[in-house]
């Protein structure tokens, strides 16, 4: 369950009586003592909002409370203390607080700060919500122009090299080392061409220009069929791919569209990660609760802890300068999150990785 609300104060008996208050009001709170618990404890766990006394054992609430902001912007902080100093409330506001409260305080009087603080995370909330679909909708629309400006020479210098290709194989009569040479060359334009087309179709997806349409798909179908759209490529880099289906998993009702794409991601990854060593793909399924999961277990090169945390976000890529883009994740963790489902990674650095989906499944009649 999460937490509303942590109370932050020397003061043992005072904050546990009021921790339990606030239970019988129905909010979920946790107590630490002194400043420095309290960073520790955000750093594990999250909350709304912040009860913070300003007179703490080693940290005062002044030095915790930038702390708190830094590394958590949308935790409110209410400030609750004995200090009466005006200067105090002052800087305390000016560092991000977003109310002072002088003890002994009214019940009723906090709940107010409290429900004020919960209003304030909200908006906050909102407005980057808005903010980022404003840039959602301004990329997208970027995405389509660069579609349009890039696919169609892209289209023309794919059909050229196939031309070219064409009249090797025909009529021309061409030293044997030439010959390799030109055809070498033509497969590296080809290869270029695609991977040309399918950065774009990543910022399509991106940017949301994929219909969103939402219709019963099965999901074993869905990942055989991207199995064996993969296999070439994966017989090409030595990856066994292994397919362990849930028989019995029901229909579920998401954008198929949005789906493919997502799959196709989470597989190029996978696969990234073995290139040059080889290795196994392993694709499950399972049903669990109200959920169908997948799980996407390879033997790869895994991801450093230290780049955990930042996966998911675009740009953001652990491969080369030149063969990622950093929108594979990201992607995946917009259309999943829009499904209404839930991903996350596990890794292990040198011995590989595995990428876990969790879909709800539609109400039973």
């Amino acid at each position: 369950m999460k937490t509303n609300i942590l109370v932050v104060d020397d003061e043992r008996d005072f904050a546990k009586m009021l921790s339990e208050r606030l239970e019988l009001k129905g909010l979920s709170t946790a107590v630490v003592f002194d400043g420095f618990k309290a960073l520790s404890w955000l750093n594990e766990n999250s909350c709304e909002i912040v009860l913070l006394d300003l007179g703490l054992p080693g940290m005062n609430g002044i030095d915790v409370l930038p702390r708190i902001k830094e590394a958590h912007p949308f935790v409110q902080v209410v400030i609750l203390t004995a200090a009466s100093d005006v200067n105090i409330a002052i800087a305390g506001m000016k560092l991000g607080a977003t109310d002072y409260l002088i003890k002994p305080v009214t019940f009723d009087i906090l709940l107010g700060a409290i429900h004020d603080a919960q209003a304030r995370r909200i908006g906050q909330e909102e407005s980057l919500r808005m903010i980022e679909t404003s840039k959602m909708a301004a990329f997208g629309v970027l995405a389509e122009g660069v579609a349009h400006e890039i696919t169609n020479p892209v289209n023309v210098m794919l059909a050229a090299a196939g031309w070219v290709e064409d009249l090797l194989g025909d009529n021309i009569v061409l030293p044997a080392e030439d010959r390799a040479e030109m055809f070498s060359a033509l497969a590296k334009i080809r290869d270029q061409g695609m991977r040309c087309k399918d950065i774009v179709a990543k910022l399509l997806a991106f940017g949301g220009r994929i219909d969103p349409t939402p219709k019963s798909v099965q999901v074993n179908d869905f990942l055989v069929s991207m199995i064996k759209k993969k296999g070439e490529w994966a017989e090409q880099l030595r990856v066994d791919i292994q397919g362990e289906f849930a028989a019995d998993l029901p229909m579920i009702f998401i954008p198929p569209s949005l789906f493919a794409v997502a799959l196709e991601n989470i597989i190029d990854n996978s696969l990234d990660a073995m290139e040059g060593k080889g290795g196994v793909l392993r694709v499950t399924t399972s049903l669990e609760d109200n959920f169908c999961n997948l799980a996407f277990s390879d033997t790869g090169r895994g991801i450093a802890k230290a780049d955990l945390g930042r996966i998911f976000e675009p740009f953001f890529s652990t491969k080369e300068v030149g063969k990622g883009t950093g929108l594979g994740l990201s992607i995946c963790y917009r259309m999943v999150k829009g499904m209404g489902g839930e991903i996350w990674v596990e890794s292990k650095e040198g011995e590989g990785t595995t990428l876990s989906v969790r879909l709800p499944l539609p109400p039973a009649n």
